[in-house]
């Protein structure tokens, strides 16, 4: 998919107008980033230079869809970025779409990093094309990641979760539409739509679901889907 087939997707996406905060004190590397951003594709946008600096949701101002939170996280080794996440990040991690830009690739734990909750990852050398491709994809709900590393990611929660969590005839068939439609990055509103079912039943159907599965959080349900669901 290329940059003109993107912006003719952006016209009538839904998530076109999702959100999108930058994150990074080096301001003439997050300044291009930002405009980049706004000129491939549509959003609301804006650049502060620390997690601290992102002003907080309220009741008024909450956008419709979660805000995607783009961190630069060049320079920081592996443990520092983990420790910094973990402690001025938690409730972005949780409530709000976390993702790193300016990685060094084969240096970052990703694994460790998917675990805490960032769901996009990019990188010093990725290509115009692939930043353009992964935006689309977290606008969407979905996980921007390798598939090497979705897999490891899998195969590690796979051996410390529990045998009797290990197959999906824990779930009733109507909560298996819902996981499969979460796993391919539907919204609430689009597992509605689908499915034929009222918000309210579908917060019960995932509320469910984490339980019988042991997810934490929608990144956790869709991996666990992506190994158990055929």
């Amino acid at each position: 998919m290329n940059s003109s087939t993107d912006s003719r997707h952006c016209t009538t996406c839904q998530h076109r107008d999702r959100p999108i905060v930058i994150v990074g004190n080096r301001r003439f590397a997050t300044d291009i980033f930002s405009h980049f951003i706004a000129s491939q594709t549509p959003a609301q946008w804006n650049v502060v230079p620390f997690l601290q600096d992102i002003p907080p949701l309220s009741v008024e101002n909450a956008p419709v869809m979660p805000r995607l939170i783009f961190f630069d996280a060049a320079g920081g080794a592996g443990s520092d970025l983990l420790t910094q996440l973990r402690k001025d990040a938690p409730s972005f991690l949780q409530n709000e779409t976390l993702v790193l830009f300016n990685l060094m690739r084969n240096e970052a734990p990703v694994s460790e990093l998917l675990e805490l909750g960032v769901r996009g990852f990019f990188f010093e050398d990725d290509r115009a094309e692939s930043i353009l491709k992964g935006i689309c994809a977290l606008k969407r709900g979905e996980i921007w990641a390798s598939r090497e590393v979705m897999m490891e990611y899998v195969s590690r929660r796979t051996q410390v979760s529990h045998p009797q969590k290990n197959t999906a005839a824990i779930l009733t068939p109507r909560e298996r539409d819902v996981l499969a439609l979460l796993a391919a990055g539907a919204d609430n509103e689009t597992i509605c739509t689908r499915l034929y079912i009222s918000p309210h039943t579908v917060k019960t159907h995932l509320y469910n679901i984490f339980k019988k599965i042991g997810a934490r959080n929608r990144l956790q349900a869709a991996l666990w889907a992506a190994h158990h669901l055929k």
